[in-house]
């Protein structure tokens, strides 16, 4: 209950705070936007479950959001669009599944 108290209060766009959160994952992982001025803005992730970004496999992060986060897209991605590339990901594996046992 707290956590959830706690990631509502993040999620907050208030005046006086620089960071601002950009979106989450599927797995509930956090993303903020840090603005500064005359350079591109800093973003970063705040894990689910605390652990810092190098105890972090990079596959563990969506493509979309690792997009998102080195700059290579622009908007943050919403959460529909990560819900159908797991759809997507599901439906391929059938497929892979199917062609290997073809073999």
């Amino acid at each position: 209950m707290l956590r959830n108290l706690s990631n509502q209060w993040k999620m907050l766009r208030l005046p006086w705070r620089s960071t601002q959160f950009r979106g989450r994952d599927l797995e509930g992982n956090m993303y903020f936007e840090t603005p500064r001025p005359g350079m591109r803005p800093r973003r970063h992730i705040e894990y689910l479950d605390g652990n810092p970004y190098n105890e972090y496999h990079p596959n563990s992060i969506p493509v979309q959001w690792m997009a998102w986060l080195r700059h290579t897209r622009e908007d943050a991605p919403p959460l529909d669009e990560l819900q159908l590339d797991q759809v997507r990901l599901q439906q391929l594996k059938v497929k892979v599944d199917e062609l290997q046992e073809k073999e």
